[in-house]
């Protein structure tokens, strides 16, 4: 058996592996179970998986030993075969789209018509890979736990606001406003706090 891997990762919402695999005419198909099944299990882990490629296996023929055998390994690791049509010329199904796991969503599953440039179809897979995305949001608040009353009163107590009043009703709102704003620029200043924000998405 042949077979490329690739890893996706992203942030915490992505931990997919892609694996395309490729068994030759010749292989005899023990040792391509075995080499399978431990695929399989050192795969576990992931929490999503696609398996793509060509197994040379008449997958259309249910009751053939060795689609049996197939059918009952991908199934007890939770995999979904998409790929449902005949993909070479002869007629037989020896292609496979197999995926596990929620967040590879298969949206659809193209076969094109075997033959002409190739005995076999073209196989395009489209799917829906959810992700997250994490951005800082920096935003100013006072530090009120910071705020010692007393000494915001003692301040309040030896203030011009407090001393001499202005008479005039403007004056006094205008004085009012500015020595209050101060006192707790003072006493509780402004400080910068970020918080990650993060926003759904997906790949297609």
């Amino acid at each position: 058996m042949e077979l490329v891997c690739v890893s996706l990762h992203g942030g915490a919402s992505i931990n997919a592996l892609v694996i395309v695999v490729y068994r030759p005419p010749p292989a005899p198909s023990c040792l391509f179970f075995d080499e399978l099944a431990d695929l399989l299990e050192r795969t576990a882990t992931y929490s999503s998986l696609m398996l793509v490629g060509d197994l040379n296996l008449h997958l259309d023929v249910h009751d053939d030993v060795d689609t049996v055998k197939f059918e009952l390994l991908v199934s007890s690791f939770n995999l979904v075969q998409h790929v449902t049509g005949a993909t070479q010329v002869a007629g037989h199904l020896l292609d496979v789209v197999l995926t596990r796991g929620e967040p590879l969503h298969v949206l659809s599953v193209d076969v094109s018509p075997p033959g002409g440039l190739s005995d076999r179809s073209q196989i395009v897979c489209t799917f829906d890979l959810p992700t997250t995305r994490q951005h800082s949001i920096v935003r100013n608040r006072r530090c009120w736990r910071l705020l010692d009353t007393d000494a915001f009163k003692a301040d309040l107590a030896s203030s011009s606001l407090v001393q001499c009043p202005p008479d005039d009703v403007d004056e006094l709102f205008t004085a009012y406003s500015d020595t209050l704003s101060s006192l707790v620029d003072k006493h509780a200043p402004l400080r910068q706090a970020a918080r990650l924000d993060t926003k759904s998405g997906s790949v297609v």
